[in-house]
């Protein structure tokens, strides 16, 4: 079972953008994996990247 999938995550990215939010905040990141299709991390910097929080 999964609380977490990478679509869910781009998705609540999405809104941080849209709704002008301060970033995203996530909790256990140890568990998260290496393959760019399935990692949350990876999903959440395909919509906010980190050239985009230094602006």
């Amino acid at each position: 079972m999964f609380f977490e999938t990478p679509e869910l995550v781009k998705k609540k990215s999405h809104y941080i953008l849209d709704q002008q939010l301060a970033g995203i905040f996530m909790f256990e990141l140890t568990q998260d994996t290496l393959d760019d299709q399935t990692s949350l991390m990876s999903a959440s910097n395909q919509v906010i990247s980190p050239s985009f929080c230094q602006q």
